[in-house]
């Protein structure tokens, strides 16, 4: 009758120990790894709303001028698009902040200049963490000087 209570014990005082070493060793490391998934996650999705606009810009590129198309899109995170130029390539890009505070560029090359809000000189916007905007406008537009852009106003 006593082995079997210090075998119990012997048992339970391995499991305890267990116990302690999963949660000082491993679950550090789980926590590490589920930030980078997720870093992975938010830039996979912003990727794919960039490849998104850049195929309705792409398409009505093709157009001619005065083509407009409505698309829905969701934004993963708080944004800040921009256009970018960068020698004859034109690009939507933004910076993703990831969990460990440094920043990434995440860009698509589009075919044109792209300009925000309807207005053509406005050439970044901001867009809302985790916001669908069901009525954004792609179309072409013309500024004062005469210079045609491709318009991608969120609404």
């Amino acid at each position: 009758m006593n082995n079997k209570g210090q075998i119990t014990l012997e048992y339970m005082l391995i499991f305890f120990i267990s116990i302690i070493l999963i949660t000082t060793v491993v679950l550090p490391f789980l926590c590490e790894e589920i930030d980078t998934v997720d870093d992975i996650k938010t830039t996979m999705q912003t990727k794919a709303m960039l490849n998104e606009l850049s195929n309705n810009v792409n398409m009505i590129y093709s157009s001619e001028y005065g083509t407009c198309k409505n698309i829905a899109i969701k934004t993963p995170s708080r944004l800040n698009l921009s256009y970018t130029q960068n020698g004859s390539r034109n690009y939507i890009s933004t910076y993703i902040t990831l969990n460990n505070n440094s920043r990434r560029w995440v860009g698509v090359e589009v075919p044109c200049s792209i300009s925000f809000a309807n207005k053509p000189n406005y050439r970044y916007t901001v867009v809302k963490s985790n916001w669908w905007y069901y009525n954004t406008e792609v179309k072409w537009i013309k500024s004062d000087d005469g210079s045609m852009s491709i318009n991608i106003n969120f609404k």
